[in-house]
Parts: structure tokens; sequence; C-alpha cells
């Protein structure tokens, strides 16, 4: 699969301030109370990850394989235990009801 390296690599650094001021308390918001089996559509560069809570099993879903290179070193980095798919929103390699919520922030 085709992926975006400059895209990749610039994207963290391009969304500091804004992960700072706005997005960061947003995601632990949002994310902060999930429990049990999660999936995430188009998890990136992985900044959500440390915003999920210890009950949330998360399963991170990226196409594109630059960006999904960087989210492995940001879960590595964490410590969490963050399953990590190469694959696309419309094409999920997972069968019907197998989480109890889905989360897709940024990627419409």
């Amino acid at each position: 699969m085709k992926g975006h390296r400059w895209f990749a690599m610039f994207y963290d650094a391009l969304n500091r301030p804004a992960e700072r001021q706005l997005l960061g308390p947003l995601r632990a918001r949002l994310l902060g109370d999930l429990r049990g089996r999660v999936v995430e559509i188009g998890a990136g560069t992985g900044l959500s990850f440390p915003y999920y809570s210890r009950q949330a099993m998360v399963v991170a879903v990226e196409p594109d394989p630059f960006m999904l290179r960087r989210a492995i070193l940001r879960a590595q980095a964490i410590g969490r235990p963050i399953l990590l798919v190469q694959g696309a929103a419309e094409a999920l390699p997972f069968t019907s009801g197998a989480f109890d919520c889905a989360v897709a922030s940024l990627v419409f």
C-alpha cells in the first residue's frame, strides 16, 4: 500500500500546538472512559494512544505504512498493548460485533 512518507514525518510536529491546546484535552475527555474492545479507525501516528484507559483493549487500524510505523513506535514508547493493523476503513478485517465501540478522529 502506498503511503505518505513526508506527511507522516512532519504530522506530529505540525499538530503539536493544536494537540496541546485543544485536541489533547478533547481526546482525554472522549477516550478516557472507554472500556472493553475498542477499534480505532485511522490511528495515524497514535496520538490518541496515551488517552485510552487501561481497561480499553485497543486495536488500531491505519492504511498508511509510514503513519503505522510511527504508531507502533508510540505504542511501544508508552508501554501500551495496542494491536496495530494495516488496513482501510472500507474493508476492516474483523467480524461484525467484534468491538464494544469504535473511534475515528480527524480521518473523515
